[in-house]
């Protein structure tokens, strides 16, 4: 379900709410509510700003959240077939399942400033971003007195935060040659902020390269 209005094309408002469910969770009947929502106002639009510096001037901010779901399988222990002593079978795979798994949460506010000047030839946009992620979905380590090597689990939370930063110029705008160049810098800050597990090292080339630890 989603609404939206415009209000003389300078004042925009979204709104929405979005309902899901899948076969993937451990509980394929229940139904994940996110809700979602934004603002923006161009100030040059409304008649604040329209005889100053900017030629084009515009507030925003954003609200949401969605849903990873587990991946397909997550929430059952399978067999996989072998050959034992010549005959077909089945053996208990190494990887558990978990039936009470949920999706990842995400939730993110956004908020910027998108300005031009110069009779447009420079384009600014500016923007700040916090997202959490609860009950991340993780490939984790397991005790082997479980029966197992690995099952997926909701293993925590997480934190994201950063800026980003563009700019687009267009210097020469001629009729037969055009210049235009653009330019962008971003930065993100992440952080385990809640961890149900004991810390755990990933990677492609086991624990010497290419690997990490997820730790709190």
């Amino acid at each position: 379900i989603q609404e939206e209005a415009s209000i003389n094309d300078a004042i925009n408002l979204t709104a929405g709410v979005r309902f899901d469910r899948s076969t993937n969770n451990g509980d394929p009947e229940k139904f994940y509510v996110y809700p979602k929502a934004g603002v923006s106002f161009n100030l040059t639009r409304m008649g604040i700003m329209s005889d100053g510096f900017f030629d084009n001037l515009k507030l925003r901010a954003a609200y949401g959240q969605s849903a990873n779901f587990p991946v397909f399988g997550s929430k059952f222990t399978t067999f996989v077939a072998s050959n034992i002593g010549g005959l077909q079978g089945y053996l208990v795979n190494v990887q558990g399942g978990d039936p009470e798994i949920e999706p990842e949460r995400q939730t993110e506010f956004e908020a910027g400033v998108d300005f031009s000047v110069l009779e447009g030839k420079l384009n600014f946009e500016i923007s700040y971003y916090n997202k959490k992620i609860f009950d991340f979905l993780l490939l984790a380590t397991v005790p082997p007195s479980s029966g197992f090597s690995t099952k997926f689990v909701n293993a925590g939370d997480l934190r994201n935060h950063g800026m980003e930063f563009g700019m687009n110029a267009r210097p020469v705008a001629a009729k037969n040659f055009k210049w235009s160049t653009s330019l962008n810098f971003w930065f993100n800050r992440s952080e385990v902020t809640r961890l149900t597990i004991p810390p755990v090292i990933l990677g492609s080339f086991g624990t010497s390269l290419g690997s990490f630890q997820i730790e709190q």
